[in-house]
């Protein structure tokens, strides 16, 4: 593993810049039920807080189960009495796309900052300078990179990003491969 040095940390987002992310991601939601309902009611939703990792399916859940929202159900094991890590849903009606724009309006997951150019930048010497070197000792050859100017301004569409399958029929990677090229270190 070459010395990268510390990863640049995220910039600092401010109390009202949090509040103006808020209100496009409600405005953005809002859109995407008009654009399927047009003539869809907008409700009263009031923010009640940000939700993280540890309540969204505990607090997304209630809210859905009140507004009449179906509820699918994210696992992380293929067990399916297995315990919920995630939740979503899958509306099919006004009622039930006006009722899930409620819950995450009331409940959304706080916005985060871009990554800056320095973060992309840390991300590009990763992936060039261990991760492709790390499958090539495998023997998995990935396309070259674009510069690394190339892969900070167009990020995420930079139309490359190294992989560790050996090949397009292969759809898993073998554990050593994982072990010793970790991909999100």
């Amino acid at each position: 593993m070459p010395d990268l040095g510390p990863s640049p940390p995220p910039e600092p987002l401010t109390p009202e810049r949090i509040e103006e992310m808020r209100v496009a991601d409600l405005e953005a939601s809002w859109a995407l039920v008009v654009g399927t309902y047009p003539d869809a009611v907008r409700p009263e939703a009031t923010f009640v807080g940000f939700i993280d990792k540890d309540t969204t399916v505990s607090v997304l859940r209630e809210c859905f189960e009140a507004n009449g929202v179906p509820i699918d159900e994210g696992r992380s094991s293929p067990d399916l009495n297995g315990p919920v890590t995630s939740i979503g849903s899958s509306v099919a009606t006004e009622a039930q796309a006006v009722g899930n724009f409620i819950c995450h309006a009331q409940h959304p997951v706080k916005p985060m900052s871009a990554m800056s150019a320095a973060q992309l930048g840390y991300v590009y010497d990763y992936l060039t300078k261990f991760l492709v070197p790390c499958y090539a000792s495998f023997g998995i050859v990935n396309e070259p990179a674009p510069s690394r100017e190339f892969f900070v301004e167009n990020w995420p569409r930079q139309n490359w990003f190294p992989s560790a399958f050996a090949n397009e029929m292969s759809l898993e990677v073998d554990p050593a491969i994982e072990e010793h090229c970790p991909p999100d270190e």
